[in-house]
């Protein structure tokens, strides 16, 4: 299968039916739609910002503030980079949402400071990371590495025998130009790294959508270092919700 089939199925465009689902928000007077899994901010107990979200604009048939607060299933039209609400839907359970407090939030965490030689092997471009995953001792940390055997050497010092090094299917210019790519478009509304299977680097993006450009050129990219969270996809043309126009 072309790589590209993998996310032909999530394509929409301006203009297209689409749908949601996520926690329906009111930041200052704009609704919008918190993809599960996103982070609200609160001062006061008022939200001030959110992400990962999806602007919404109601039809004057729809009320979304008696959806506020609520996990949701919204349908509409993409127009302008923004859901014309045509219909929403409750959904239970509540969905998973983060709520940080501004006044609250300590102002500095405890950050793993990486050595001199893994900054080096990073600039190198030889090491892509090293973790300690959380089901083993911490005396046994993996590296993700380019070139194994340099990465050993160099860290070996560090970490001795209980070092694992892994090597990476690709490279980190393959991983830029991939964040690169998805960048392109400005729908990006989220993108970072993680672990994806057997132990390889992912660039893991949310995006507003997944325009009809976008598969074709991703697919030059091996497809297992992508992983990609799109808020809205398509909707079924033949879907209805509560509140849809006849």
């Amino acid at each position: 299968m072309n790589q590209a089939d993998r996310w032909l199925p999530l394509v929409v465009n301006e203009g297209q039916p689409v749908r949601g689902e996520g926690f329906v928000l009111r930041v200052g007077e704009t609704h919008c739609l918190l993809a599960v899994g996103g982070t609200a901010l609160t001062s006061d107990g008022t939200i001030v910002s959110a992400a990962p979200t999806a602007m919404l604009h109601p039809a004057t048939f729809v009320d979304l503030d008696r959806f506020e607060g609520r996990h949701t299933v919204i349908d509409g039209r993409l127009e302008n980079s923004a859901v014309r609400v045509l219909g929403v839907n409750a959904v239970e359970p509540q969905a998973d949402v983060h709520y940080v407090n501004a006044a609250t939030r300590p102002d500095h965490r405890t950050i793993r400071v990486r050595s001199q030689a893994e900054r080096q092997l990073m600039t190198e471009g030889l090491l892509l990371d090293l973790w300690h995953p959380a089901d083993t001792e911490p005396s046994r940390p993996v590296a993700l590495a380019t070139d194994p055997e340099p990465v050993r050497e160099a860290l070996i010092g560090d970490y001795g025998k209980h070092l694992t090094v892994v090597k990476s299917r690709w490279t980190e210019a393959t991983l830029r130009h991939i964040e690169e790519e998805l960048n392109r478009d400005g729908l990006v509304r989220s993108v970072g790294r993680r672990i994806g299977p057997n132990l390889q680097m992912q660039v893991d993006a949310t995006l507003l959508h997944i325009p009809a450009s976008l598969p074709l050129r991703l697919a030059r990219f091996p497809a297992d270092a992508i992983h990609i969270h799109p808020i809205l996809t398509p909707r079924a043309p033949a879907a209805k919700s509560l509140g849809d126009a006849e």
